[in-house]
């Protein structure tokens, strides 16, 4: 079959009438086209939006992650759902980068906040629409996993994810809220974990011992366990007593402890902490107690915000990208 020469066009007036129910859309191809030639169709949303009216401020993030306070905008939230939202800013915008923080007023008051990976910028579009996902990272600096402190094991230390001071400039636009998450004993020379054991008042060292002695009771004789032991049985040094019974004559008694590498003597030990990180030797009570700061967002749930802003038409589905 030769190619074709002209575009043919075929209607559902020119189709056979059995197979006009099998249309569904109809592609006209010219000279030289082919089906790969065309554009692809853009995906459409699996959640529809739903149509709100909510004020809301967008701070943009800068490559650090830090608020732009530059390019701040005040907008107004047109849709939502769960995979993401639109907004309509008040005032062009040129943004850095592609993530953004949002805050939206709730309808009963208060405030809820989002991260937003920016998919259609207002420069693309002329009435100021900006639209995106949940994700990204503005998500990320909103994660609570993200905004308290873990223990680093390479480090031996509670560590928060990011930098304090980051967090600490959300925290000053009210974005992230500052509280204390726990409080530890830290070493007081590098603030290193230490361990904690009872040991030596005088040098620290948990290689003690402790003095067994022996109360006789008929004689009210107390002295070392050692000093009783006579030919495998036990004799009063005092009374002489022979083959004296454990309960019925007499009591063990808990002595002074006694220091191996220093030879220090005294009635009870110290609870005695080292540091696993720089090794330091110190008493309990010169740790340094250090405040772990957590933060928290009032993160946005968008089903129980579109259930507080009552019902809403669904809005148009278009573009999964927008």
């Amino acid at each position: 079959m030769s190619p074709a020469t002209e575009e043919q066009v075929l209607t559902l007036e020119e189709s056979p009438p059995n197979s006009r129910d099998t249309f569904v859309d109809l592609i006209v191809i010219g000279d030289g086209e082919t089906i790969h030639d065309m554009p692809a169709p853009h995906a459409v949303r699996a959640n529809p939006r739903r149509g709100i009216q909510a004020p809301a401020v967008v701070i943009p993030l800068l490559p650090d992650c830090s608020p732009d306070l530059v390019r701040r905008r005040h907008a107004i939230a047109v849709d939502l759902s769960v995979e993401g939202m639109g907004l309509k800013l008040e005032s062009p915008v040129d943004l850095l980068t592609q993530d953004v923080v949002v805050v939206l007023d709730k309808p009963g008051g208060g405030f809820v906040c989002t991260g937003l990976a920016v998919c259609d910028e207002p420069g693309e579009t002329p009435d100021l629409h900006l639209g995106g996902r949940f994700g990204g990272a503005a998500h990320d600096l909103l994660d609570p996993k993200n905004l308290t402190p873990s223990f680093v094991a390479s480090q031996l230390a509670y560590v928060l994810p990011q930098p304090a001071a980051l967090l600490e400039r959300w925290a000053e636009l009210g974005v992230l809220e500052r509280f204390t998450w726990d409080r530890v004993h830290v070493c007081p020379r590098c603030e290193g974990m230490p361990s904690f054991r009872r040991g030596c008042q005088a040098c620290g060292s948990a290689r003690v011992t402790q003095d067994r002695l022996i109360h006789h009771y008929a004689c009210a004789h107390v002295g070392f366990a050692a000093d009783f032991e006579s030919g495998g049985e036990l004799v009063c040094p005092k009374c002489r007593t022979r083959r004296l019974v454990v309960g019925a004559d007499f009591e063990h008694l808990r002595g002074r402890q006694t220091c191996f590498d220093c030879h220090w003597s005294a009635p009870e030990l110290d609870l005695v902490a080292q540091c696993l990180r720089c090794q330091l030797r110190f008493p309990c009570h010169q740790a340094l107690e250090l405040e772990l700061v957590g933060y928290h967002a009032h993160r946005l749930d968008p089903l129980a915000f579109l259930a507080s802003c009552g019902r809403a038409a669904p809005v148009r589905p278009g573009s999964a990208a927008n």
